[in-house]
């Protein structure tokens, strides 16, 4: 059976909320990967160039994940890319903080399983992610 390349990316600290992000993507027939710091993350932006759809929630460990459009913006490979950066967060105020323009939705937790599936189908069959 072959493997499909990943097309979502999903950044978060907790090892068990990674897992189950990627087992639920994976029962809906989207390929994804994971990340537990920004680092990782930027590593797999580079080595998957497929990716389209980056979900990150905003309190990691030691990091921000707001700050991750800093670091695609500073990378020359990575900020020619289109990517559509879904901040997850309990904070419906953490937006403030973003730059403008920007590509990127914020969904608060407790997140609705139909929701985040019916926005990563509807970015992923955007044939010009934003």
């Amino acid at each position: 059976m072959r493997t499909l390349p990943p097309l979502v990316l999903v950044i978060d600290d907790v090892d068990a909320i990674v897992e189950e992000l990627l087992s639920f993507l994976h029962l809906q027939a989207i390929p994804a990967v994971g990340a537990r710091t920004l680092a990782q993350a930027i590593a797999v932006l580079h080595r998957s160039p497929q990716i389209r759809i980056i979900a990150c929630d905003v309190r990691l460990d030691r990091e921000s994940g707001l700050d991750l459009m800093a670091l695609i913006a500073n990378d020359e490979a990575l900020a020619a890319r289109r990517h559509h950066v879904v901040f997850i967060t309990g904070d419906p105020l953490c937006g403030e903080a973003l730059p403008q323009p920007a590509r990127y939705s914020i969904l608060t937790k407790p997140v609705a399983p139909r929701a985040l599936i019916g926005l990563f189908r509807e970015r992923l069959a955007d044939a010009n992610v934003e």
